[in-house]
C-alpha cells in the first residue's frame, strides 16, 4: 500500500471508487461524492455493487428497517437536491402515542414544519396483493445511477489491497482508487486481504407488516406511530408505524425470543389498534448495529453507515447520511489516506459512538421509569398540561419527540430532560398525584 505521505493518496480526475453496498449509505455516499466532484470540477467514476433487486417484495429485496425518515434526513436529502416523490411517502407522522402500563399519552411535534415520513425500504410486503413498488432504497440507487454512478448487480466476494485495491466478484476483477464499504448490519462483509477491519456488534430484532383490515384500524394508525414499553419482558420498545393500508411492527430488545412478536400482537393495547389476529404479510428477524466497528478506515478504504457506526436504536438512515457525507467530503477535499480519514472522518464517527453512551443512559432511565406507576401517571398528567401551552414551552413533549424521531442527539435529549422547566413540570405533576 501507499505510504501516508504518498501524493497519489488524492483523488485525481476520473478516479475510480468502488462502493460495496447499494443501500442508503452507499447511494448517499455516491450522491455526495458526485456533488462534491461537480463543485470541484473533478469528474469521478463510481461503481456501486449491489446484488439485491431492491424492487422485490419481502425481505429478499429489503434492507429490513421500519422505514422512518427523520426531519434531519429530509433536510439532508434536500441538500443533495433530492425531493421524495409523493408516491414514495406512505405516511406523514403527525404524532407519537406512548403506552406504559395502563397509561397512554400523545406526543405532538414541537414544530409542525419538521416533517417525519414513513416509507418502504424495499418493494413492499411479501404477501401483498399489490405489485412491487419502488421503495426508498431503490429510489436513492436510481438517483445515484441517473447522476453518473454505475451499478453492478453482483456481490463483492473479496478485496485485495496491494499497490491498488482490487475488487473481485463472480465475473469481474477490477482495480479502484478507493473502496467504500456500505453494507448493512444483515450482510456479510467481503473478505478483505491485508486489512484489519472488524465489523460492529449487532443485536437481533423482530419485524413484520400487518394488513389493516378495518377502517377503524386505518384511522387509528393514520399519521400516528404507537410506541409500547411493557411486554414481552425482553422488550426495549416496540412500535407500530403507519404504512398506508399496512402497519409495520418493530420490536427491539435484548435476546428477543422467537415468540416475542406473537406475544406483542396479543397485547390488548396493540390489538385495540390493529385488530385481533391482524394478517401478517411479511416478517423478518433483522440485526441492528449496537457498537462501532474497529479499524474502519485505512489507505484507500473507508467504512460508512452500519458498516462503521450508527445511532443507537433510532435514525439509522440519519447516521448513514452523516457518515456518507463526511467520508465523501474527506475523500474529495482532503485525500484517501489513513491520515486523511483519521483527521476528517473519524471525528464524525467518534461523535456518534460517544453520543450512543448517552443513549444507553436515556434508555436505562426509560426502563427504570416505566416500573414506577406514580411517575408514569405524573408524566402523563404533565404532558396533558403541556398540550395547552405554546409549542416552544412544551419541554417534555420536545424531549420525547426528539427521542423517538431521532431529531436530536442523545446528549441534547438528556439536557432537555433536566432543564429546570421540565423538572418543575414533572415535580408539580408528581405532587398532584400524591395529593389526589
Amino acid at each position: 500500500m501507499d505510504s501516508p505521505s504518498d501524493p497519489s493518496l488524492r483523488l485525481a480526475p476520473h478516479a475510480r471508487i468502488a462502493v460495496v453496498g447499494g443501500g442508503p449509505a452507499g447511494s448517499l455516499f455516491a450522491l455526495s461524492a458526485l456533488q462534491f466532484a461537480a463543485q470541484l470540477d473533478r469528474p469521478l467514476d463510481i461503481t456501486i455493487f449491489e446484488r439485491k433487486d431492491l424492487r422485490t417484495a419481502g425481505p429478499s429485496g429489503c434492507n429490513m428497517c421500519a422505514g422512518i425518515l427523520s426531519h434531519r434526513v429530509v433536510k439532508g436529502l434536500a441538500q443533495l437536491d433530492l425531493a421524495l416523490p409523493e408516491d414514495l411517502i406512505l405516511s406523514r407522522v403527525r404524532a407519537y402515542r406512548l403506552y406504559w402500563q395502563a397509561n397512554s399519552f400523545t406526543i405532538w411535534p414541537p414544530d409542525p414544519a419538521r416533517q417525519v415520513l414513513s416509507v418502504y425500504r424495499g418493494g413492499g410486503p411479501r404477501k401483498s396483493a399489490r405489485a412491487s413498488i419502488v421503495g426508498f432504497d431503490q429510489y436513492l440507487l436510481n438517483e445515484a445511477r441517473t447522476r453518473g454512478a454505475r451499478v453492478v448487480a453482483e456481490r463483492v466476494q473479496r478485496v485485495s489491497f496491494d499497490s491498488w485495491p482490487r475488487v473481485y466478484t463472480a465475473t469481474l476483477q477490477e482495480n479502484f482508487d478507493l473502496v467504500v464499504l456500505a453494507i448493512g448490519a444483515n450482510a456479510t462483509p467481503p473478505l478483505f486481504e491485508r486489512l484489519a477491519y472488524d465489523p460492529p456488534i449487532a443485536e437481533r430484532m423482530a419485524q413484520d407488516e400487518l394488513l389493516l383490515a378495518s377502517e377503524q384500524s386505518r384511522a387509528q394508525m393514520n399519521g400516528t406511530v404507537h410506541v409500547y414499553f411493557d411486554e414481552p419482558s425482553d422488550l426495549i420498545f416496540g412500535a407500530l408505524v403507519p404504512k398506508g393500508d399496512f402497519a409495520n411492527v418493530s420490536l427491539l430488545g435484548r435476546h428477543l425470543r422467537r415468540n416475542s412478536l406473537a406475544e406483542f400482537l396479543r397485547l390488548p393495547q396493540v390489538a385495540a389498534i390493529v385488530g385481533d389476529q391482524a394478517p401478517q404479510v411479511c416478517g423478518c428477524r433483522p440485526c441492528v448495529a449496537v457498537s462501532p466497528a474497529r479499524d474502519y478506515y485505512a489507505d484507500r478504504f473507508v467504512a460508512i453507515g452500519d458498516s462503521c457506526v450508527t445511532r443507537l436504536y433510532k435514525d439509522g438512515i440519519g447516521s448513514a447520511l452523516a457518515t456518507a457525507r463526511a467520508a465523501a467530503e474527506t475523500a474529495l477535499v482532503h485525500g484517501i489516506g489513513r491520515q486523511h480519514f483519521a483527521a476528517h472522518y473519524a471525528p464524525v464517527c467518534r461523535a456518534i459512538a460517544a453520543d450512543n453512551r448517552f443513549g444507553r443512559l436515556v434508555f436505562a432511565l426509560v426502563a427504570h421509569s416505566k416500573r414506577n406507576a406514580v411517575f408514569m401517571r405524573a408524566l402523563g398528567r404533565a404532558l396533558e398540561t403541556e398540550a395547552a401551552a405554546p409549542p416552544p414551552s412544551r419541554v417534555l413533549s420536545q424531549t420525547f419527540w426528539a427521542l423517538f424521531t431521532g431529531d436530536a442527539s442523545y446528549a441534547d435529549i438528556l439536557r432537555m430532560l433536566f432543564k429546570p422547566k421540565a423538572i418543575a413540570r414533572l415535580g408539580k405533576a408528581v405532587a398532584q398525584e400524591f395529593g389526589s
